[in-house]
């Protein structure tokens, strides 16, 4: 499939450090690939001394596409704008820190290629506890999704439209790759820990919290789950010390669970739709 395109996206913060060495190991792969391929990066910094530097660096190469954001939206944020402005056939979105490895990339395609999926994720062959809190969540929040939020990944072109189509108030990728299923098959692949010359994760604990709350709170079932086993424990309450009294709330307690659902379901649309 040698006449397929590429788009690898990368969203861009504090990697003035890494950004060129990535960029150029990129296209390394590409040639010896002879995949016709295109870099966009997304500079999230909102740093005029940053996106100037990445403008001189990269004004000269027709392999890459610089997009600015006028504020600091995230990393999930500017990698879906990533998407919308893609135009290969197969998108990889990958951190720009050199935490994965450029040199892996083949990997991913030939896992595409050889199991017929449409998502590949490279992940690290070490596990630490981000590996193990990450899995222990996605197991229970999301049992037949994805057991990963490794943002090292490789989307088909049609899983890529039905992201981009998404209406949703809060970005998670990963989120929006859990309600495509089971529309896709996907793999996971295990890789090195770091490229060489990689930074450190930026990602602690209480970043991993945030990140991962979120994507319970939008993306899944839990929400809507807890709120009618809370109404019903209220409801039960008000008829044991009200007696009948009590059912005279049952309208408006039923009114109310019907209401927050609708709403909690709806802040993120069926990306099929």
């Amino acid at each position: 499939m040698k006449n397929e395109s590429y788009a690898v996206v990368i969203p861009f913060y504090n990697g003035l450090d890494t950004i060129e060495e990535l960029v150029t190991r990129i296209a390394k792969v590409f040639s010896e690939l002879t995949y016709s391929y295109r870099v966009i990066i997304i500079d999230d910094s909102a740093d005029e001394t940053k996106h100037s530097k990445l403008q001189a660096w990269f004004k000269d190469s027709t392999n890459i596409s610089l997009i600015s954001l006028e504020r600091n939206s995230g990393q999930h944020f500017a990698t879906m704008r990533g998407l919308k402005n893609a135009e290969g056939s197969v998108v990889i979105t990958m951190d720009e820190d050199l935490q994965h490895n450029p040199e892996d990339i083949p990997k991913l395609i030939e896992t595409r290629l050889s199991e017929n999926v449409d998502v590949v994720y490279g992940n690290r062959l070490s596990k630490n506890w981000r590996f193990w809190v990450g899995k222990v969540i996605l197991t229970v929040f999301f049992p037949n999704g994805p057991k990963t939020t490794c943002s090292f990944r490789l989307l088909d072109e049609t899983i890529v439209r039905k992201l981009v189509k998404a209406d949703v108030t809060f970005y998670e990728l990963e989120g929006l790759i859990y309600k495509l299923q089971p529309s896709y098959g996907y793999a996971d692949i295990r890789l090195e820990t770091t490229a060489k010359g990689s930074r450190k994760s930026s990602y602690s604990l209480i970043k991993l919290y945030s990140l991962i709350s979120n994507l319970i709170a939008y993306y899944s079932w839990f929400p809507i789950i807890l709120l009618a086993v809370a109404v019903v424990g209220i409801q039960l309450w008000l008829v044991s010390n009200l007696g009948f009294q009590g059912l005279f709330f049952l309208p408006l307690t039923g009114f109310s669970v019907v209401t927050l659902m609708a709403y909690i379901s709806t802040r993120t649309r069926n990306p099929n739709s």
